[in-house]
């Protein structure tokens, strides 16, 4: 099977990602919606289920890997492919974006949000 992602599409789905897990942080511009969301999920979902479902989605950069990649993956990136062949890059995709994730994850570390 011939991959038809390449570095760019990595580096792309990675920047969404950490734009997201920055934007949401404490006292940074999305950093009201995050925390109204993160109340309304704890409601409704209960607090353990409700970190579940947040880390991938605004709280974990690293688990940001999984729901985006998958999302962009079957939604807007390669529309030139069929749906299986989308689902069967995703391990891939998913992989090389948590990785370059967790780089950049080490890096903002050492920067004080």
């Amino acid at each position: 099977m011939e991959l038809t992602f390449n570095i760019s599409t990595i580096i792309i789905i990675s920047l969404i990602c950490t734009g997201i897990y920055i934007s949401t942080q404490d006292n940074f511009v999305l950093g009201n919606i995050r925390a109204k969301t993160q109340n309304m999920i704890d409601r409704l979902f209960g607090v353990e289920k409700s970190e579940l479902i947040c880390k991938p989605l605004f709280n974990c950069l690293i688990c940001e890997s999984s729901f985006w990649s998958i999302l962009l993956g079957l939604t807007v990136l390669f529309p030139e492919l069929t749906f299986f062949q989308r689902l069967a890059q995703l391990p891939f995709l998913i992989l090389c974006v948590a990785g370059l994730n967790t780089i950049i994850t080490a890096l903002i570390k050492n920067i004080e949000l």
